[in-house]
């Protein structure tokens, strides 16, 4: 499996993750629901800049990804999805759920909103600089 054929797997699995994933595991709701309505841009972010990079000259013929710019992709990448991990997501009862409070620490959903924030915040803000890079870097 190639460097770039690994990159467009993430791309496809995040969004699964942050969906169907987090349902899997008991924290799926109105969070989900609305994560997909106004962030769908923000999780199709990572695949956007993936597909920029790939249509550049050098990455196309070798099939690899400059060093900073593959470890900047595995940052988005992890930074998103643990940002769903402790994403809290509300029920219908007013109990808020992440899956880091469903499984490991009920009683700490404030630190998991605190977490779920910093890193998609991190995410968003590392997935911005990318897809600013990617477009110069393919104008060039």
């Amino acid at each position: 499996m190639t460097q770039l054929s690994r990159f467009l797997w993430l791309g496809i699995l995040l969004p699964l993750w942050l969906t169907a994933g987090r349902a899997a595991l008991g924290s799926g709701g109105w969070g989900t629901f609305m994560l997909l309505l106004p962030g769908l841009p923000i999780i199709l972010g990572p695949l956007a800049v993936t597909l920029i990079y790939t249509t550049r000259a050098d990455v196309a013929h070798s099939g690899k990804l400059p060093n900073s710019e593959a470890g900047l992709l595995y940052f988005i990448y992890g930074a998103l999805t643990i940002s769903g991990f402790f994403l809290l997501d509300g029920g219908d009862i007013g109990e808020s759920y992440s899956v880091f409070t469903r499984w490991f620490a009920p009683k700490q959903g404030e630190l998991s909103g605190t977490i779920s924030f910093a890193s998609g915040s991190l995410g968003i803000l590392a997935n911005l600089f990318a897809l600013v890079d990617a477009i110069r870097s393919r104008r060039r």
